[in-house]
């Protein structure tokens, strides 16, 4: 119960601490080109009023848990098209998260979530790898992968053997 306050307090203290006429700009998001994060990524680095606000957008988002509550933040952040030309470590010619300073907002906005102020870096980390790992199966991707086409062009010629077997 004391954390929660807590939890509460430190919200409390973020909000006042901002002029009151002015509420974070989130119109921005979520991201849906590599170039805009860029820009968004330099824009956090120069200026720490946008990277603050940022920080507390993200935590008022919550989360049942470290998973539900990265999930939530990676889903306000970035659209998932998006999200597939981006992995951890740049390979194969994606876009590399963890070079990001939006990584360090990310873990940032995820530990204010009360339930997750204890959460390691390596943790959170590990949970951003899965989201982009699984991201090219978010949105019905996984399901138009293992739809079989109509056409029998993209059958196995042995299938398309056993499918049409010769007239005798």
């Amino acid at each position: 119960m004391l954390d929660m306050q807590r939890g509460i307090l430190r919200v409390v203290q973020d909000c006042l601490s901002s002029p009151p006429s002015t509420l974070p700009d989130t119109s921005f998001l979520p991201i849906r080109d590599p170039v805009d994060l860029v820009a968004l990524d330099d824009a956090i680095k120069t200026k720490q009023v946008k990277r603050k606000d940022l920080v507390i957008t993200l935590g008022l988002l919550g989360g049942a848990n470290l998973k539900d509550t990265v999930w939530r933040v990676m889903k306000q952040i970035l659209v998932n098209n998006l999200a597939t030309r981006i992995n951890w470590t740049g390979l194969h010619g994606k876009l590399a998260f963890n070079k990001l300073e939006m990584k360090n907002v990310v873990i940032e906005g995820v530990r204010r979530n009360p339930r997750c102020k204890d959460a390691s870096e390596q943790e959170v980390e590990h949970l951003l790898k899965r989201w982009f790992y699984l991201a090219s199966d978010r949105d019905g991707g996984r399901k138009r992968r293992s739809t079989p086409s109509s056409s029998s062009d993209s059958m196995h010629p042995q299938q398309q053997e056993q499918s049409n077997p010769p007239q005798p």
